[in-house]
Order: C-alpha cells, then structure tokens, then sequence
C-alpha cells in the first residue's frame, strides 16, 4: 500500500467475520493490517543474492540455466534456434594484480553495462564468475547475424576506459555454440560455447570461434573480410569505375553507372563482397556521398570535352532510412555548373519493400528536383506491377541474369520481351544490362530495345579510361 505522504509498506491483510452472540444479523469484520515490509525487504534481497551477480547486478548462473532452459524450450516449440555466447576478457588477472581489486572490479562493472547495452531486451547477459560472461540470444534469424552482434560486441569491450588517473585497455575472446546444431541441453550448450571460447584464446587470427568447424570457417572469413573493408574505407581506396550504357539508335553514350571499385594490399575485393559489409556498417552512406562529389567533378570535365549524358547512380535501401540530402548534391552541381539532367539515381526492389510510404516521399522528392529514377535488376526480387504503378520510377533496367541465356530459352526470351512490353506501356525507357554477345544485341534490337550496358561495349573503367567511350559513336552489329 502507499501512504498519503508517497512511502510504500509491504502489508499482510487478515479479514474475519464477526457475528453476534445470539446469531442475529449483526455482523462485523475484523481487519488486521500488519506491516511486512521488512520481511518482504528481506525476501527480495535474498532472491537477489540467489539469482544475480553482487557485483555487476547480471544474471548468474543459476539464473542463466533456468532462463536457457526456458528460451530453449520456447525454440523447440516455435522452430527458432538460440545461440550462446561464451565472453572470456583477455589480460583481465594482470590489471587486478597490477592495479589491485578496486580497479578490477570498476571495469567489470563497465563491461557489463557495455554488454547490456549492446544487447536486446530478449537477451539474457550474465556474469558466471571472475571475467567469464555469458549472454543468450534467443529467436537467431542467421549466422551473419550473430557475427555482426559480436563484432559490435568486440568493439564495445575493446573501447578504452577511464578509472582514475588510468585508462585500461582491455580484448575478449568469444565462443559461441548454437541449439538445436550443438546441443539441446543449458549446461552442453554452455560446455559447447566455452570449449569454443579458449579455441578463439588460442586462435590469433580471429576473437570469435564458432563451434563447428563448418562454421567457423565462414565466420572467420567474414570477419576478415569485415576488417580488410573497414581497412580499406579508412584508407580510402575504393575508386570511382564507370561503364557506358549506348542508344543504338543515336549511336551514342547517354549515360554511365558509377561502380566503386576497390584494390587493397595488392587484390580486388568484389563488390558482391564489401558492398553488404559497407551497409551493414553503415559506411555507404559517405562513401556514396565522397563517390558523388568525385563523378561531378568528372562530369565538369567531360562537359568541357563535349558529353551531354549523365552519370546514374545506385542507392542502398540505408539512404532512405535517413534524409538524403538532396541540397548538398543540388548545391554542388550548381557549383560545377552542370545540370540536373547530369545525374540520375539507380534503386533495388529491395529498396521499395520497406517502409514504402517513406520510401514513396523520398523518391517524390528526388523526382521533383529533377533527378530520373531507375529500378535496376528488374525481375530479380518481387517484381510486383504495383511498385511500377505507384513509384515515380523513369527507367527499367533487365537483370544480366535474364540476358545471359536470352538465345538458349524460350522462357528467358519471353520474360525479356515481357518485361520490354511493359517498360513501353508505362512510357518509361528499358535498359539491358549484362550485354556481351552480339546475338543479345540483336534479339534486343528486333524486339524494341535500344538501351544497352555490358562488357560488349566496355568494361567498368576509371575516369580516364572511360573519356574514349563519351563520345564514340556506337554502331548496330550486322
């Protein structure tokens, strides 16, 4: 109950009927309040005690079994998986024998709150003793998904911290196991994750292990190839290509598509690789903004030599969950003296499956500035007619995957034709991507297409390379 005065009080209620002596109708109730607070107090303290670690306020291991014994009941029942995740820190005994206990305990303090803040409200973070930790994922919708949470989990620890006149540096090394692929019991699940864990102690190349081999091997690719992306942002290696896309009908290049392009330490990395990492780690956004200021300076160029046409340029689903900052790219081609005709943007079907009304004013706004729109690999996601309807889209762009076998079958060919017939109804311009034969180009042609892009007619290429391509004069194949 809760006073007048805001104080609340544990309270023990006993209600009695009293009647009357002789039977008759009186009848009284005996109420007795009595206050238990300090008993409750006690309880709580001792379920406390019982349930959570003293020190961190975490979870502990008691506690921990009961709750992966639920989540991994739940996961049988609704078929999800749980991973768990085994946090060793690294070097911890040296800071508690060189700094003494206080300073041990305050960072484990901090880690923990690093830890609680990097997981979600359906995680379980516990603390078993010492510098071991644990935390439960429950409801798992990948692999690639718990490499992520752990690579952010990594950084997190790995942050310097401030105690005092000291600032500790501390690494982890994390194992993890999975229910139902390793195991379908709390404690073998946990044994799992911490085998794993003193793998990755050993292991110099990454801070992760997962417990099966199979996926080990893919997580540590992944993780190299996180760090190698990351290196090579920061370095700033990734390089504006461009590749031509023709009008056979003009003979001339209308336009090129901006691909980023990135040589680092003497190898390639392919875009189908650093592009979802650049995403995941949200880099896309500036260096698509970097990649844009360097194409208007190449277009400023291009213009002085006589080229007209635009540069078209590709967008990720992570520019429309921000505002895209249309008045920056305005400001900067009215600097280049170049007009809005120069630029055009590419999107995915992916991109108009989330948040479509979001989406649907962003693409207004960009439409209403005087930029054209293009939806690139058509056909490849869902491809619905609504989306073509409701977007204010200019330009269809056919997948490489259906011009590849466009001469072998008869399906591709009618998916081709199809989806030319529709451009054409919807008044908007088909481009074929993926061109590298001569009898693509010409079953195009016959069928009314006359915008094409591949390497029949160039390779992506730098700046400089691409200047013969601007103004060349294309001719059809006989």
């Amino acid at each position: 109950i809760q006073t007048p005065d805001g104080r609340q009080y544990d309270v023990l209620i006993d209600i009695n009927r009293m009647t009357g002596e002789k039977g008759g109708d009186d009848t009284h109730y005996l109420v007795v309040i009595s206050n238990i607070t300090e008993q409750k107090n006690a309880e709580r303290k001792l379920v406390k005690i019982a349930n959570f670690d003293n020190l961190t306020g975490l979870v502990n291991r008691s506690l921990l079994l009961d709750r992966l014994e639920h989540a991994i009941d739940s996961a049988a029942a609704h078929d999800h998986t749980v991973a768990v995740l085994f946090v060793d820190l690294d070097r911890f005994k040296g800071i508690n024998d060189s700094l003494g206990h206080d300073y041990g305990d305050k960072l484990l303090r901090v880690i923990a709150n690093r830890m609680l803040n990097q997981a979600s409200k359906s995680d379980t973070v516990a603390r078993l003793g010492g510098d071991e930790f644990v935390i439960v994922m429950e409801e798992v919708e990948s692999e690639s998904a718990v490499s992520s949470f752990v690579s952010q989990l990594i950084e997190s620890i790995e942050t310097p911290i401030s105690l005092g006149k000291e600032v500790l540096r501390v690494s982890c090394s994390v194992g993890i196991s999975f229910f139902p692929d390793d195991a379908t019991d709390p404690a073998e699940l946990l044994k799992q994750a911490d085998v794993a864990m003193y793998t990755a102690k050993k292991n110099t190349l990454s801070a992760f292990i997962y417990y099966t081999k199979e996926m080990n091997e893919r997580a540590i690719e992944r993780l190299a190839l996180e760090n190698r992306v990351k290196s090579a942002y920061e370095e700033e290696v990734f390089e504006n290509y461009y590749q031509p896309i023709v009008n056979l009908t003009t003979g001339k290049t209308e336009g090129v598509e901006l691909l980023l392009r990135c040589h680092f330490n003497n190898e390639w990395i392919s875009p189908a690789a650093f592009i979802p990492v650049l995403e995941e780690l949200r880099h896309i956004i500036e260096l698509t903004r970097k990649a844009t200021d360097t194409a208007i300076n190449d277009l400023q160029q291009w213009y002085a030599e006589g080229y007209t046409g635009y540069v078209s340029i590709n967008l990720s689903a992570l520019h429309f969950k921000t505002h895209f900052d249309l008045d920056y790219i305005e400001e900067r081609l009215t600097e280049a003296g170049l007009p809005r005709t120069a630029l055009r943007f590419e999107i995915t079907e992916g991109v108009l499956i989330d948040k479509s009304d979001e989406v649907l004013l962003e693409l207004k706004r960009i439409r209403d500035a005087g930029f054209k729109l293009a939806l690139d690999d058509f056909g490849t996601g869902y491809s619905s007619l609504s989306y073509l309807r409701r977007f204010p889209l200019d330009v269809l762009k056919i997948d490489k995957s259906f011009i590849d076998d466009v001469k072998e079958s008869v399906e591709e060919n009618a998916l081709v034709q199809t989806t030319i017939n529709l451009a054409l109804s919807l008044k908007m311009d088909c481009i074929a991507e993926g061109i590298e034969h001569t009898e693509q180009v010409q079953y195009l042609l016959n069928h009314g297409c006359y915008r094409m892009q591949g390497y029949f007619f160039s390779r992506p290429v730098n700046a400089e390379d691409i200047r013969p391509c601007l103004c060349k004069t294309w001719s059809s194949p006989e």
